[in-house]
């Protein structure tokens, strides 16, 4: 054994490898945690009615090419040049994944570079790359031999190709590589990719022979047993058991080979084996065992629910969520609803957009409400972030008071969340509450208490003042046309949202001080500009309140293609009839390419 071992891996780097591997288990958990090494947004997805009340749709474009561009790019193939024909070959492929046409007459001319002995090795390594990105799966008998040619440099581009296009072109070279075991690491590993998919019984002796030897590296022997069951049908669940019995150096390497053994292995022996290694001390040998007894069937999870629901690994909560989601069992809302406060957000959102779909079945909807509503009057932000959207999305009227309260909650994420879902549930008899909160909030701004770097106070403002807008809550009219005027330190979302919400509470009624407030958003050309957000909403609401007086400026901002001038045209049409003019996409001319044709008009 110490024989095939010897070339792929030396004992320093195989020790290396399996450290990466091992600490990459271990941190697997503390990486899925929400913002550990990158920033999310916690307030996007809220969606905004002043974004699509109008709904202003834009004109789009599509792309042209120039004639001529294959002709000349396979001129310039001809030309002796290494490196002109280096750069062809590189724009081929970007053009082939641009949609240029006509590029199938190319492919003959690359393979035939790439049989010229005469052709750097540079130049037939970017044909081998260009080619693949083309899927050139009829050219496969030349490639493979250009493989085995150009050895490691080319055959590591080529080699995945041919398998994922079940060619056979490489089979006895594969075998033979696996069979002795000289190669490197990743060749070998090409190799028994290669012939899974090939599905070749002659493998079968090889890769297993690959799995059981502690010698090499780690990560070749997790390939092997992934795909064993591909070479042999029978006794796989038997090898796995043996696999399980033989000492490792590191705990769990054993328990996960046996996972990736069973990978194609659906007997009642094989589960037997997956059932016990659910219980694993390692959880990244739980989370792959339970992943595999979902790709059998969700029932084989879900029976372990009540166990590993507490787990410490992301992972294996993952999989009793999903298993749980699939069985449609009311019994199992409870446990789903305390996993809408898991410290991660994505599993946050995976059980909340399940539990509402168990919404839409009236046998599954109580459950569902009443574990929301269990979850809405706790204390844990996260739950109740997650309670506000299902309930808000299930039109579920009576948590509207429990909102209202966490209008003042000290987490960005849940005020954002309540002021959305009340903008949504639209009850009347809460917006006094919500106006006296958004009258707080503006005096914290008055007061430089609050600020524009705040942003969970102006996107929970932007909500509220969309809910008075949309109600026509004429209370709200002094604090809203506060927000009108150009006070960037008052947040730009809550502004765009007044300057829309100021034209419903105004519809058809032409205030001549409003209306010129919104013109001078519309005009406000300063040091930033205005957002052109906030002039879409202005421009609208001077249509919706009939503002004739403001013509000029409409018409003078409807010329473009912008959101602006859209908002423009709109309001022309809803003041004058005039229609707004068709949106015709626009072709744009693709010259990137480092060799074009000129252009004959130029």
């Amino acid at each position: 054994m110490a024989t095939y071992a010897s070339g792929l891996m030396t004992p320093l780097m195989h020790r290396f490898v399996l450290c990466l591997i091992w600490v990459a288990g271990l941190l697997s958990p503390a990486l899925a945690q929400e913002h550990v090494f990158w920033k999310v947004d916690p307030y996007d997805g809220y969606d905004r009615e002043m974004y699509v009340r109008p709904r202003l749709e834009l004109a789009g474009s599509y792309l042209v090419h120039r004639e001529g561009l294959v002709e000349l790019w396979m001129r310039a193939l001809e030309r002796p040049d290494p490196s002109l024909q280096r750069m062809v070959v590189d724009t081929l492929a970007i053009a082939h994944q641009r949609g240029v046409p006509n590029l199938e007459p190319t492919q003959e001319r690359l393979i035939q570079l790439l049989k010229d002995p005469d052709t750097r090795l540079d130049v037939r390594r970017s044909i081998a790359q260009t080619l693949v990105i083309m899927d050139a799966k009829t050219h496969a008998d030349a490639l493979a031999e250009l493989a085995i040619r150009d050895g490691r440099s080319v055959s590591s581009i080529l080699e995945p190709a041919l398998a994922r296009w079940k060619s056979s072109a490489l089979k006895d070279v594969w075998l033979k590589r696996i069979q002795e075991g000289t190669a490197g690491t990743e060749a070998i590993s090409l190799a028994i990719e290669g012939l899974s998919v090939l599905e070749t019984p002659e493998a079968a002796e090889s890769v297993e022979r690959i799995v059981a030897s502690p010698g090499l590296p780690t990560g070749l022997r997790l390939i092997a047993a992934k795909h064993m069951g591909r070479f042999r049908k029978e006794g796989i669940a038997e090898l796995a058991e043996r696999t399980l019995a033989q000492p490792e150096r590191h705990p769990g390497l054993s328990a996960l080979l046996a996972v990736e053994l069973l990978s194609w292995d659906d007997s009642e022996a094989g589960i037997d084996v997956l059932s016990r290694l659910v219980d694993h001390e390692e959880t990244i040998v739980q989370s792959k065992t339970l992943e595999r007894l979902y790709e059998i069937d969700f029932r084989l999870v879900d029976q372990h629910a009540e166990i590993r629901i507490g787990s410490t690994d992301v992972n294996v909560r993952r999989w009793i969520a999903r298993a749980m989601l699939d069985t449609n069992n009311a019994d199992r809302a409870p446990l789903l609803a305390d996993l809408m406060d898991d410290v991660v957000k994505s599993l946050r959102n995976q059980v909340t957009d399940g539990l509402l779909q168990w919404g839409q079945d009236e046998s599954l909807k109580d459950a569902v409400i009443g574990e929301g509503m269990r979850v809405l009057n706790e204390d844990s932000w996260r739950g109740c972030e997650q309670a506000c959207v299902l309930l808000t999305k299930l039109d579920h009227k009576p948590s509207g008071s429990r909102m209202v309260e966490l209008l003042k909650h000290p987490r960005g994420e849940v005020k954002v969340a309540s002021a959305w879902g009340l903008s949504k549930l639209r009850m009347p008899e809460h917006l006094p509450d919500m106006l006296e909160h958004a009258n707080e909030i503006y005096q914290g701004f008055r007061a430089n208490e609050l600020n524009a770097s705040m942003e969970d106070y102006i996107q929970q403002q932007a909500h509220l003042f969309i809910a008075f807008g949309d109600q026509n809550y004429q209370p709200a009219q002094e604090l809203v046309a506060a927000y009108v005027p150009r006070n960037d330190s008052l947040g730009l979302e809550s502004r765009t949202a007044a300057a829309w919400a100021i034209g419903m509470l105004n519809a058809d009624n032409p205030d001549n001080k409003i209306l010129k407030m919104l013109t001078a958003r519309i005009r406000d050309n300063g040091i930033p500009p205005e957002r052109g957000a906030t002039q879409q909403m202005a421009a609208v609401s001077i249509g919706r309140m009939k503002g004739e007086s403001e013509m000029p400026t409409l018409r003078e901002f409807s010329d473009g293609i912008g959101s602006v001038a859209r908002a423009c045209l709109w309001s022309i049409e809803k003041l004058t009839g005039e229609p707004m003019p068709p949106l015709t996409d626009s072709p744009y001319m693709e010259n990137e390419y480092f060799l074009t044709p000129l252009d004959p008009d130029e």
